[in-house]
């Protein structure tokens, strides 16, 4: 929860984790929940797909995702800059790709092998004085967010 005496004016958040699920550079993968419902994306294990770790954001009360990104450098050459749409573009071109399961996650699109590391931008409505949103990091046991 933020909340101010004044309007916010610009204000923007990057939410970011590296989750590590070893061994990392060759086994990860990314799905990706999109920028609509459920806002949220999903690191896995390549050998044991069923396994997994979610990053998300939902309940957004004047505040809005920018998008996301996930990218080998997303830490130590991102780390501190503005969000904006020239960083938030999705995953990083050399990664590759695969097809997650349909049943689960329908039209969704994966990433990897690779390290990595993954950051969520938000902005806060200029006009308020008051904005929530929460952030989800979960288990995903059977490869699904419940």
């Amino acid at each position: 929860e933020f909340s101010s005496a004044q309007a916010f004016g610009d204000v923007a958040l990057g939410i970011y984790a590296d989750i590590d699920i070893q061994p990392y550079p060759r086994f990860n993968s990314l799905i990706v929940g999109g920028k609509g419902h459920p806002n949220r994306l999903l690191i896995t294990d390549r050998r044991d797909p069923s396994e997994g770790i979610a990053l998300g954001v939902r309940a957004l009360k004047n505040a809005r995702m920018l998008g996301w990104v996930g990218s080998p450098d997303i830490y130590h050459g991102r780390n501190g800059e503005v969000l904006d749409d020239s960083i938030l573009t999705g995953a990083y071109s050399g990664w590759g790709s695969f097809t997650p399961d349909a049943g689960k996650y329908p039209g969704a699109a994966g990433y990897g092998p690779a390290d990595i590391a993954v950051a969520i931008g938000i902005e806060l409505k200029p006009s308020a004085k008051l904005a929530t949103f929460t952030i989800t990091l979960v288990g995903a046991p059977t490869g699904a967010i419940e």
